[in-house]
């Protein structure tokens, strides 16, 4: 059995806004998996990305860990033209420790928000998801076979 979480991130959204969102998604998951699939919607609110960002990513260095994150910005092609291969790239994943999250991000378009100022790398004009690993290693033990894994790790995945 496989579990998919996925995180909504909007400006100014809301939990009714988010479900109206995914109802499509929802819908085409639940004819092919049936009763397997629950949908589980709640706001949480940030005063600042600050707030955010250290309320959602923890410190490894101050519990003698450190997290190498990779990430991938995938296509409506890459997401349909070889699935037998995405499968298979995202199963091994799951079959080590760490953290897979997948973004849902807009695509074909880039969100025009009125007193917002912020810069977007053409990357994510086109892409409908943004996949981040993460794998902690140990910083004070044998940190240098931790370090080599690691990179093996990261260079079977990219």
């Amino acid at each position: 059995m496989y579990t998919f979480a996925a995180t909504l991130y909007m400006l100014n959204g809301t939990a009714e806004r988010s479900g109206k969102l995914l109802a499509p998604t929802l819908t085409q998951l639940s004819i092919r998996y049936g009763k397997n699939i629950t949908l589980v919607v709640f706001n949480q609110t940030f005063p600042s990305f600050y707030k955010y960002f250290k309320d959602d990513f923890v410190d490894y260095a101050v519990t003698s860990g450190a997290p190498i994150l990779a990430s991938r910005l995938l296509t409506r092609r890459s997401l349909t033209d070889n699935v037998t291969l995405l499968h298979n790239t995202l199963k091994l994943n799951f079959e080590t420790t760490g953290i897979l999250q997948g973004h849902i991000v807009t695509g074909r378009g880039v969100a025009q928000h009125k007193n917002v100022s912020m810069a977007l790398n053409p990357a994510w004009r086109e892409r409908y998801l943004h996949i981040s690993t993460s794998k902690a290693h140990n910083t004070f033990l044998a940190a240098q076979i931790t370090l080599s894994n690691d990179d093996e790790y990261l260079r079977v995945r990219a």
